[in-house]
């Protein structure tokens, strides 16, 4: 299942997300268009950042790139 951002606003940086690890895959979009993967610690932490457009749940796999 793949959960959507939305748009992003600065006072999603300051939001306060628990240190459950719960890990999820995170989407990237660069602003030249680059598309990354990262894993974040959990669904609250994953569109905390201007370039994170989608996640789903579990680890990154070996299959995507990671940077």
């Amino acid at each position: 299942m793949i959960t959507q951002c939305g748009a992003f606003t600065p006072d999603k940086e300051q939001i306060m997300c628990t240190m459950q690890y719960d890990p999820v895959c995170v989407k990237h979009k660069a602003a030249n268009g680059q598309i990354s993967y990262k894993t974040a610690g959990n669904a609250c932490s994953a569109c905390t950042t201007a370039t994170a457009i989608s996640y789903t749940p579990g680890e990154c796999g070996t299959g995507l790139p990671t940077q």
